[in-house]
């Protein structure tokens, strides 16, 4: 590849770089804060919104989750290490079993409700207008939740026993007929609103009122009106063995189609056959997804969920189907906030860590090899930026504390692959003399101890990233990052700056 290739090469990479940075950069340094404010806006607020400010949150919040954030160590927030009742979990296995589970088996099946726990919360989070959450289990087996810019933690306990509830309902058909001779405004069959609902009408005990969302246009759930269904669950999601995100072949509309195990099979089979004629509300959190009409029994343990879903929609509930098929009691365990302004002093150490580290790196590398060692700094330089741009623009990364002290480590690292350099180009001059030469050789003879040295670092890097959590992965992929930027512009833009200023400007030696 000739200088000119290389070149153009070089500022590709640029581009796409600054490219995947600008969100970030966006984020925190050019949004006001009343802007980034409209993170936490929830589902339930989202409704009460004009449809410009809507578009607005909207836009913020896919604009959020391009953004490189920050950990719990350095903005401040709250983390919850949470387990799955165990007593509460073996009683509803042996009730099922209809007698005591061996060791091995329980194990299993906590494992189970751990994984569904893990999905459950990871796809609900956004409920709470809580952005920025990192969920993970633990290698104890408990499940670690950090909500970073989070004061109380409360919303997330208090969440906890709503999580992934799954159930099905029927309509009170009787009760809707009299709310419709009534004069109530409905439209589709649903009650518009409960204001209009005359006060000489009386729930029937076993009934009571189950709001209905619907998605708008811009794919976010709005309440649409209020449902009077039978207090009674026929059935619930213990009883869906799968789903998955699916197209009706009449409509083409996304749908969700889930397959319940054989007991929920005979269950629903009996209840499609007793109420022909009658709704079946499906009901997730509280909240009415749809509730179509029986035609007729439906046997075999079949089913879609139907309704005005995009195709995201129905992704969405496909796993909360999934998740939610052993719901089970999450307890709290331990419980740590972390203030902001120690949060702020974590960062403004941390930086000025990094950049006395820079700083000192830079002048020794100019002091010592003189020419070479600016070179080596501008290397510096392009590592740092690449490091930037694929934690920000390609990894989405977290950076934590222990990521700052990974990018430290990358600056005498990237420096270290010079120094491997600059010896083998001084060995070549004493051996040849002749500098364009000495360069050729220096590269071509260092360029495998560095790349030796580098991937057995980067293999564990990577092995910190994938299977450590919190302070440890943050540092694991800092580092894995940095080894990728280092080689980079360590054995390809140093050797374009050397070729630049020998070939095109005709320079006979560089001070080394």
């Amino acid at each position: 590849m000739n200088k000119l290739s290389r070149f153009v090469l070089l500022l590709i990479l640029v581009g796409l770089g600054f490219w995947g940075m600008w969100p970030t950069i966006s984020w925190y340094f050019l949004l006001p804060y009343e802007t980034k404010d409209l993170i936490k806006v929830s589902e339930e607020e989202m409704d009460k919104l004009s449809p410009e400010v809507r578009k607005q949150v909207i836009e913020v919040k896919a604009l959020r989750k391009k953004v490189m954030n920050l950990g719990l160590d350095l903005q401040g927030g709250a983390n919850l290490l949470l387990e799955v009742d165990a007593d509460e979990l073996r009683a509803m296995l042996s009730e099922k079993a209809a007698g005591e589970m061996s060791d091995a088996a329980f194990r299993e099946e906590m494992d189970k409700a751990n994984e569904r726990a893990v999905e459950i919360l990871k796809n609900r989070m956004d409920t709470f207008g809580v952005s920025e959450v990192s969920i993970a289990k633990t290698f104890d087996g408990r499940i670690s939740v950090e909500l970073p810019g989070v004061s109380e933690p409360q919303i997330i306990r208090e969440s906890l026993s709503k999580v992934g509830r799954l159930e099905f309902k029927l309509v009170d058909e009787e009760a809707m007929k009299k709310l419709g001779e009534l004069g109530v405004p409905m439209s589709g069959g649903v009650v518009m609103t409960l204001q209009n609902v005359p006060t000489n009408f009386v729930l029937p005990a076993d009934s009571e009122w189950y709001p209905f969302y619907e998605n708008d246009e811009y794919g976010i759930p709005r309440l649409r009106g209020w449902y009077v269904l039978k207090k009674e669950t026929v059935l619930d999601g213990t009883y869906v063995e799968s789903a998955r995100s699916d197209m009706n072949p009449t409509t083409g509309q996304p749908v969700v189609s889930f397959t319940l195990t054989i007991e929920g099979a005979e269950i629903f089979a009996d209840v499609t056959r007793q109420n022909v004629g009658r709704r079946l509300a499906i009901v997730l959190d509280g909240r009415v997804k749809s509730a179509p009409v029986i035609n007729s029994e439906i046997p075999g343990g079949r089913g879609e969920i139907s309704g005005r879903f995009t195709y995201q929609e129905t992704e969405f509930l496909a796993n909360i189907l999934k998740a939610g098929a052993l719901p089970v009691k999450l307890n709290v365990v331990e419980e740590r906030i972390v203030g902001p302004s120690l949060g702020a002093d974590a960062i403004e150490g941390g930086t000025k860590a990094l950049i006395v580290a820079i700083v000192v790196v830079a002048l020794f590398m100019v002091v010592w090899y003189k020419g070479s060692g600016l070179i080596a700094v501008v290397g510096l330089v392009f590592n740092m930026y690449f490091l930037l741009a694929i934690l920000a623009g390609l990894l989405k990364a977290t950076l934590t504390l222990s990521g700052i002290a990974g990018m430290a480590l990358t600056v005498g690292m990237a420096v270290d692959a010079n120094v491997i350099i600059f010896s083998r180009i001084r060995e070549e001059l004493k051996r040849q003399g002749r500098f364009r030469h000495a360069v050729d050789e220096g590269y071509k003879h260092a360029s495998m101890t560095i790349w030796d040295s580098n991937l057995t670092t980067f293999f564990a890097a990577v092995a910190l990233s994938l299977f450590g959590t919190g302070s440890i992965k943050g540092f694991g992929t800092t580092l894995a990052a940095g080894i990728i930027a280092n080689m980079f512009a360590m054995l390809f833009v140093t050797r374009l700056v050397y070729d630049f200023l020998l070939d095109t400007l005709k320079l006979k030696k560089v001070s080394i």
